[in-house]
């Protein structure tokens, strides 16, 4: 099974302060935190980026990653999304990862890689002691292309409801960190020392 990983890590990360992807967190770098779990089983990783983007490009160089660069990231992730669909020419199945979620489990991501099966295009993680569903998730090309057709103005949640239910499959984790965001210090401080969790 060909997989290839889609970060989104174009954003200013205004409320962090500092570029999300290169936040250090216990002496490590979020975005290689992710990188070095998503490489396990992707064939390819694709990081799309903004403004950040020449100082990605040098903090992974010797990675073997690959580089889509939003040059409106203010249009939000789901143009990101769109770009790096279209320079991969919706080869294969893509699992769309946030960068701003660097603590999902290894196990977590290997339960939706098995789970990817020929009668569904959408693998959704959901969390069963709150039965909501989280990122990162999974498509097939077919989704790929609804969305490369979509109007930049959507968003991944519209597709999503506008699929039909058949073609779905929601995947049962035990991983609250697939609905949780670090967006700001407050929230990684909470996080780190274990707050709400």
């Amino acid at each position: 099974m060909n997989l290839t990983s889609i970060i989104l890590a174009a954003g200013n990360s205004t409320r962090m302060g500092i570029d999300k992807a290169l936040l250090q967190i216990e002496g490590i770098a979020v975005v290689d935190m992710i990188v070095g779990k998503l490489q396990e089983f992707s064939s390819k990783i694709i990081i799309v980026t903004g403004a950040n983007h020449q100082n990605l490009q040098e903090h992974l160089l010797t990675q073997n990653v690959e580089f889509v660069n939003n040059p409106q990231p203010e249009l939000g992730m789901f143009s990101s999304l769109k770009l790096a669909l279209k320079a991969d020419a919706l080869s294969t199945y893509y699992l769309i990862h946030l960068i701003d979620q660097p603590f999902i489990a290894l196990d977590t991501y290997q339960t939706l890689v098995s789970a990817i099966d020929d009668h569904h295009q959408l693998f959704l993680p959901v969390l069963m002691s709150q039965n909501r569903s989280g990122h990162p998730l999974i498509i097939s090309p077919q989704v790929g292309g609804r969305i490369l057709n979509a109007s930049v103005n959507d968003n991944l949640s519209i597709i999503i409801k506008s699929l039909p239910e058949s073609i779905i499959k929601r995947i049962p984790v035990d991983d609250p960190n697939i609905l949780d965001n670090i967006n700001t210090p407050q929230q990684l401080h909470d996080k780190l020392t274990g707050i709400g969790t």
